[in-house]
């Protein structure tokens, strides 16, 4: 149980390709609160996402980007049009940090967007089940 800081989207990058490389092998739901699922960022995760999908794994989404600017988006379409996929589009929600969880103990949580900032672990329940409570009043 220890606790990674990161400050580079490089680095949120290599930490969401683990936590998915991890919910692949113990077959854990992935749920990601984001804003616009930005191209830049999510089209690389694409393929681990879809070997997810086809494997059984649900990806939930929820999106607090306006839904219009959506739309265009690959990686939202992929996760949306298959079976195992979700999303959820929210008008803005101020205050509340963006965040991917896997299962219920696995997680990368924004301290500051603008910065890209966060903390991530691999076995911390206590704040996993904090952020899985705040995703489902989410949905």
């Amino acid at each position: 149980n220890h606790t990674i800081f990161n400050a580079s989207l490089s680095h949120a990058a290599i930490l969401f390709e683990n936590l998915l490389d991890v919910a692949d092998k113990k077959k854990e739901d992935v749920r990601i609160f984001s804003g616009c699922f930005e191209k830049e960022f999510y089209e690389s995760l694409k393929g681990k996402v879809v070997k997810l999908l086809n494997s059984g794994v649900k990806v939930h989404l929820v999106s607090d980007c306006e839904k219009k600017d959506l739309e265009e988006n690959e990686f939202i379409k992929t996760v949306s049009d298959h079976k195992n996929g979700t999303i959820k589009n929210l008008s803005e929600q101020k205050g509340i940090p963006h965040f991917i969880l896997v299962g219920d103990s696995r997680y990368r949580v924004e301290l500051d967007d603008s910065l890209k900032t966060a903390r991530a672990n691999f076995n911390d329940s206590s704040t996993g089940n904090m952020l899985l409570g705040l995703y489902n009043k989410l949905r």
